[in-house]
């Protein structure tokens, strides 16, 4: 016979813990298998060695720059709330923007930084929870959409990807990439106005706001390059940058610790750069998040 169970004995939630806790375990052994895989494929001491020349002023530089992507980033979510009638003053969201940076890089197993964000905005302006993750994703979805814009212009420079990919007689290959990225910006038109049409009237302002951030984002990895003393096939290590960029977006390991690396190290093989100088931009890129993601843990929210 089967045990009863007394009416006031708690019900194990077997089912909901392992939904919890799972994709935080998945996350735990990817995390593994791709740091392991980094540091079993890569050549460590020539990434120290080109990691010790860096000049600390160019450094200073890439701070200022991802900060004010940043800064920026708060503009686009500003914006993007409007779409919804949540006035925020920017003086609220920033805080509250890095804060969840925080969240997102070092407690990935928690709540999250969009988690976070929503629950603070539901409770501040009373709308609804998933009315305002659904614009936190829309917002993620713009910064996706600007990385996709610019890789396909950076594509259509790059004398690498002439090489490796087929241009018909008569196109030069930056005309392809122009019409490539607006080619993916239609696209995400028809995709708002059927999806999220609440947010059409701000689309385009999000869009040139979006743009604006992956721009001073590309302008720090510039300043991290040039403080690597790196001078040759800029285009090609920006272009890695922004696939890596998509790639650290995807929540496959805890804090998207290894993506980016993964693929600046698997587009060496493919690109004219170099690993060592490569590697040694991703870490120094996932370095100045980091401490600049740190302030987000005592900022003084409202």
């Amino acid at each position: 016979m089967h045990a009863v169970q007394s009416p006031g004995q708690p019900v194990a939630d077997e089912p909901t813990r392992s939904r919890k806790w799972g994709p935080l375990l998945l996350k735990a052994v990817l995390s593994v298998l791709a740091i392991s895989y980094l540091i079993w494929r890569t050549d460590w001491p020539a990434v120290g060695r080109v990691m010790s020349r860096a000049r600390v002023e160019w450094l200073l530089a890439a701070v200022l720059a991802y900060n004010s992507s940043q800064i920026t980033s708060t503009f686009r979510l500003k914006t993007m709330l409007r779409g919804i009638g949540i006035q925020a003053p920017f003086r609220y969201l920033l805080p509250l923007y890095y804060t969840g940076m925080a969240y997102n890089l070092f407690l990935p197993g928690g709540i999250g930084g969009d988690g976070y964000k929503a629950v603070r905005l539901r409770n501040k302006f009373g709308v609804g929870y998933r009315l305002v993750l659904s614009t936190l994703l829309l917002d993620r979805l713009l910064g996706l959409l600007a990385i996709l814009v610019l890789g396909c212009l950076a594509a259509g420079f790059s004398t690498s990807v002439q090489t490796l990919l087929p241009v018909p007689p008569g196109i030069g290959p930056p005309w392809i990439g122009l019409i490539a990225a607006g080619f993916v910006v239609v696209v995400a038109y028809i995709g708002v106005r059927l999806v999220f049409r609440r947010f059409k009237t701000v689309f385009w302002r999000g869009v040139a706001v979006a743009l604006g951030v992956q721009t001073l984002q590309l302008l720090g990895c510039t300043c991290l390059l040039m403080a690597l003393r790196v001078s040759s096939h800029l285009v090609d290590y920006l272009l890695t940058f922004l696939a890596s960029s998509i790639a650290a977006a995807l929540p496959l390991t805890i804090g998207g610790i290894g993506m980016r690396e993964l693929v600046f190290v698997q587009m060496s093989q493919w690109l004219p750069i170099r690993t060592p100088d490569a590697l040694a931009t991703s870490l120094l890129f996932y370095l100045v998040a980091a401490v600049s993601s740190l302030q987000g843990f005592w900022v003084k929210q409202d």
